[in-house]
């Protein structure tokens, strides 16, 4: 059974341990339009958006209290935050693109019952707090599912 994460808590990690960027803000009233547009092509669904990050209209991500959703060249996968189960630099990656400093790093590799995604998102701060969301998400599920056991 999923056990439902706040938002609030959600969100508060990401101002805590990072924070709004240039292209990667949490999602309000104000800015929501945006974000639902790019929702429209991807499915129909009653999620709450939490925090988007707008490159372009082909490369974008959101964080919904249940999925994260992400387009890449605009491919659209989605992810049920329930099955994500690890978190990690894509160190492999941005070594490929000459980047050694954690300060400039923009993708994050994201476990998903088997399968592995690389994500990418704003650096600096966004990247910090947006990674520290996802390993929240991973460790919330992971003891939910040991304490099923």
């Amino acid at each position: 059974m999923e056990k439902n994460i706040s938002n609030s808590v959600l969100l508060s990690i990401f101002r805590r341990k990072g924070g709004e960027g240039k292209l990667t803000e949490i999602i309000s009233l104000k800015n929501a339009d945006k974000y639902n547009n790019l929702l429209k092509n991807a499915f129909e669904s009653n999620d709450e958006n939490l925090i988007g990050y707008l490159k372009d209209l082909k490369n974008w991500l959101i964080l919904t209290n249940r999925h994260l959703i992400y387009s890449k060249d605009d491919i659209i996968y989605i992810i049920n935050n329930s099955e994500i189960v690890g978190v990690s630099f894509a160190l492999k990656e941005e070594m490929k693109k000459g980047i050694k400093d954690k300060q400039h790093f923009t993708m994050i590799e994201v476990a998903e019952n088997g399968k592995s995604h690389i994500i990418t998102i704003e650096a600096g701060k966004p990247y910090q707090g947006f990674y520290q969301v996802l390993s929240f998400i991973a460790g919330n599920n992971i003891n939910n599912r040991e304490s099923v056991k």
